[in-house]
């Protein structure tokens, strides 16, 4: 929207008084008053009988200095891209010029655009506001001059009415009748009744609920009640009404949806069955009339359409921040799947109009505990000071929004575009085809193919699809839908399907080992050394998971990590998990992890608490069965070889040779090394399956294990089995706490393990002598565990710790130790001497 400072209303001289269309120039050429002051390159024209592809558009002055006659001087302005007429024309007018766009207001729809980072959509509320910019906004909410902010034409507006003219948007409406309540429809029979009148009623809601009912034929004589009892019967005759009703003529829909009406009747004497939303008959042949009462307005191509006047109101307000700009980004945390709240500084900051120093985040007033998007209420939220690059996170919570069944969800469908042959290849992302129970190695149940079938549902006129459309799931393309742009469609036959084969693929899994306690009772679950925290990744997206502390079993906690991995998601590319599925086995105490997805590319990996066995899962990797296409070994003459029972080498099958089986051939039975002993022929690690009917076999063909080395003779490696006597050499104890004792023979057997304890406050303990402690009700209690586990240290074997040191007296027997050495030196020193005077007197 554009605000003008300036509007005037033209009139010129009967000659001049009109509106000239240069099609070929694009150009629309009028008069204005000589000494209208207009500096603007762009204005806005006016009126109710403009059309439409004119009013309330911003054009674009091309010359304001034309022709001046009688007071008046000619305006040229661009109508290019407005889509007018393709002839030239010249109009009278009745209209508004406004002119020089405002500099100091501006207005817009509330909510038509986002003020959130990466939201796509938004929830506009309709209202318009109006407010200052630049050097006008810089009052204070206690300047006198607030409560006039907006003074138009020197009156406050309070009404809508006035508001409403005062803004120039009175120029803007059509005559638009304020509809009746929303979604209801009155009935109205008008004329003579004659033999053989039969009023048929067809309602719409545009969202795929039509409804049609015709009543018996009247006669001569009956009346307008008559009618209605018609209507009546023949409305309550429908076995589905598609949600309407219909009472003494009244038709609505108890969801409030808009709907359509039209109608006709048997013969031309009555006038019409009609539609009254507000008194004033309206004949159904024309446009049926939509019953959008339920919204304030609507913008079309420039065009404002105002409903419902009544509910409009004007609120004057100052606000500190601007919310097409907002200073207070929200964003989400897709690794942690939570929000987070940071403030511009530079807006709400110290030294700025509002002059805060931080800021709190909390829910509904009425709130009195962390709400469903991870808020907290009042009581319980934090404070964040606004210096700069603060963050404000929530707690993580779960999207609980309405999901399609689990039966219906498919997991790791892959779309390719190839540029060269401008097609699109739709791959399942599985393998298989199928088998029955036992009729493969390794199959135990029946194995469905891997499918894939894609169509188009039908598309009724207003967008929504038929729900009276019958979907075969028997055919390769369902729906009788066409999709160009995708290539497929019900009539199209230029597809090419190609079907799974041999085994189904896999998917990764993650098993984690037996937990440290039995999880089939009630256990606490903790934020104590975040063992609430667990870190995930699957096929390569990676996120935190933060299970709500509280008691749980193995199953009710792998249903809360399910959930919440899940949800997890890539912050880039946006995609999500999904298909993951966690399971609790009380027979091994132990949790198990399941990729949706699978095949070699399906990737698994979790690490968590050792008291739930997480601490180290190995990754896991799904996996796509290979196929091997064996063939019988030939000679030159393309005869099949076999192997007698002599081992030799033959072109007779054997007697005993089992139809549809045939023996490998491995070049007369030789091994080829390379140069470094490495195996290269035959094909090595080969499996070989023959199914039949009541027959299977299995045959692995493995020569791994052989080498051969061009080296002499020699002992790689020598193994003893057993130890020899032998007598307690001492005692160590590692890292961990474990006190293992050394024997001269060799041997290093543990004897036992110390357990350390940690305490909520270590300060809190009290010492009762040297490094001694006992715990206090604030230290809380104590917390055994294992030395190296999580949230507790290692021990230090041979060391001593600085509690236990006396510094007074190792300090005075530091300095006696130094006073030793002096002495020590000084006689050293002294006898030197002695001896360098005796050898001098000798000689």
């Amino acid at each position: 929207m554009t605000v003008y400072d300036n509007k005037v209303a033209l009139a010129a001289p009967a000659e001049m008084d009109k509106l000239s269309y240069d099609a070929l120039q694009n150009t629309l050429s009028f008069y204005i008053p000589t000494g209208l002051d207009l500096d603007s390159a762009s204005i806005q024209l006016q009126g109710a009988n403009l059309d439409a592809n004119l009013n309330g558009r911003a054009l674009r002055v091309l010359d304001a200095g034309g022709t001046t006659e009688g007071g008046f001087k000619l305006l040229k302005v661009d109508t290019s891209g407005l889509a007018l007429s393709e002839t030239s024309f010249e109009r009278n007018f009745d209209i508004n010029l406004l002119f020089n766009p405002s500099s100091n207001v501006e207005a817009f729809f509330e909510g038509a655009e986002s003020g959130t980072e990466g939201v796509l959509t938004t929830f506009n509320s309709k209202k318009i506001v109006l407010r200052e910019i630049g050097a006008a906004a810089t009052r204070t909410i206690t300047d006198s001059s607030f409560d006039n902010a907006f003074m138009i034409d020197s009156a406050k507006n309070n009404s809508v009415s006035t508001a409403i003219n005062a803004l120039g948007l009175n120029s803007l409406m059509p005559a638009v009748t304020s509809p009746a309540t929303p979604a209801t429809m009155v009935l109205t029979v008008t004329g003579t009744i004659t033999t053989g009148d039969a009023f048929t009623v067809n309602l719409d809601d545009g969202r795929g609920n039509t409804l049609s009912f015709i009543t018996a034929e009247l006669t001569t004589g009956q009346t307008q009640t008559d009618a209605y009892a018609a209507l009546q019967t023949a409305f309550d005759a429908l076995a589905d009404k598609k949600g309407f009703s219909m009472a003494d003529g009244v038709i609505t829909r108890a969801d409030g949806k808009d709907f359509s009406i039209t109608g006709s009747t048997g013969t031309g004497d009555v006038s019409a069955l009609q539609v009254n939303p507000d008194g004033t008959l309206v004949t159904l042949s024309q446009t049926p009339v939509s019953t959008s009462g339920a919204a304030n307005g609507t913008m079309a191509d420039g065009v404002l359409a105002v409903y419902n006047l009544a509910n409009l109101t004007t609120i004057n307000r100052a606000g500190w921040i601007d919310e097409k700009n907002p200073p207070i980004k929200i964003s989400y945390d897709d690794v942690n799947q939570r929000l987070q709240f940071s403030v511009d500084r530079t807006v709400l900051g110290t030294g700025t109009g509002s002059n805060f120093n931080s800021f709190t985040i909390s829910g509904a007033a009425s709130a009195n505990d962390t709400n469903g998007l991870g808020i907290p209420d009042s009581g319980n939220t934090r404070q964040v000071l606004i210096r700069g690059g603060e963050v404000m996170s929530a707690e993580s919570f779960i999207a609980d929004g309405e999901e399609i069944q689990l039966n219906d969800k498919r997991f790791g469908i892959q779309v390719e575009y190839n540029s060269d042959t401008k097609s699109f290849s739709v791959l399942s992302g599985t393998t298989g085809e199928t088998i029955s129970t036992n009729g493969a190695i390794g199959v135990d149940q029946n194995q469905k193919a891997s499918n894939i079938q894609i169509g188009r549902r039908t598309i009724l006129s207003g967008g929504n699809t038929d729900p009276s459309e019958q979907i075969n799931l028997d055919t390769r393309i369902i729906g009788s839908g066409e999709n160009a742009l995708f290539g497929f469609g019900a009539t199209r036959t230029d597809y090419v399907f190609a079907a799974g084969r041999g085994l189904a693929s896999d998917p990764a899994i993650a098993s984690g080992r037996a937990a440290q306690s039995d999880l089939t009772e009630v256990f606490r679950l903790t934020a104590t050394n975040n063992e609430n925290i667990f870190n995930v990744s699957v096929n390569g997206i990676s996120g935190v998971i933060e299970i709500p502390p509280g008691n749980y079993v193995g199953t009710t906690l792998a249903a809360a990590l399910e959930e919440r991995v899940n949800q997890i998601a890539d912050p880039v590319s946006g995609i999500s998990v999904g298909g993951v599925t966690v399971r609790y086995s009380a027979a091994s105490n132990s949790f198990t992890f399941t990729t949706g997805t699978t095949g070699d590319t399906s990737t698994i990996k979790v690490k968590g608490t050792a008291r739930l066995g997480l601490d180290d899962v190995p990754l896991g990797v799904g996996s796509v069965p290979k196929i091997y296409n064996l063939v019988q070994a030939t000679n030159a003459d393309g005869l099949a070889l076999f192997v007698d029972a002599d081992g030799n080498v033959v072109t007779s099958p054997p007697e005993n040779l089992v139809t549809g089986y045939f023996p490998l051939y491995i070049d007369e039975g030789e091994l080829t090394f390379d140069k470094t002993g490495k195996l290269i022929s035959p094909k090595n690690k080969v499996h070989f399956e023959q199914q039949a009917d009541g027959f299977s076999i299995s045959l692995d063909i493995d020569f791994s294990a052989s080498s051969q080395f061009a080296q002499p003779f020699s002992v790689l490696s020598v193994e003893q089995d057993g130890f020899t006597s032998g007598r307690l050499d001492g005692i160590e104890i590692d890292s961990s706490g474990t006190i293992r004792a050394n024997y001269t023979n060799g041997q290093n057997n543990p004897l036992g393990k110390i357990v350390v304890a940690t305490f909520n406050n270590q300060n809190g303990l009290k010492q009762i002598g040297n490094a001694t402690y006992v715990e206090t009700a604030v230290s809380g209690r104590p917390q055994v565990g294992e030395a190296g586990s999580e949230g507790f240290g290692t021990i230090q074997s041979g060391s001593l710790e600085r509690s236990n040191v006396d510094i007074t007296e190792e300090l005075v027997n530091l300095i006696t130790a130094q006073r030793n050495y002096q002495a020590s030196a000084k006689a050293i020193e002294t006898t030197t001497s002695l001896t360098q005077t005796i050898i001098n007197i000798r000689m």
